[in-house]
């Protein structure tokens, strides 16, 4: 599993206790090149931006949690 997808589930379990986990969890993206860069933990996808981005990773991981707890609501 990737770390945004483990962060991400460990929010929402941290807000929803067991209702999310490994078995019902999906994150899905469409394509895109206007994403910022730095976030995947993958040289190919960070090369551009010199390495792995904490603000970028954290924004969009923040990002996901807050689609998914507006969803709830």
């Amino acid at each position: 599993m990737c770390l945004m997808f483990l962060q991400v589930l460990a929010r929402l379990q941290h807000t929803y206790g067991g209702l999310y986990t490994e078995r019902n969890l999906m994150i899905s993206a469409t394509h895109t090149h206007s994403t910022p860069g730095g976030y995947m933990h993958d040289l190919l996808f960070d090369l551009s931006v010199l390495g792995f981005v904490r603000q970028s990773f954290m924004a969009l991981m923040a990002g996901i949690v807050i689609v998914s707890v507006a969803r709830e609501r």
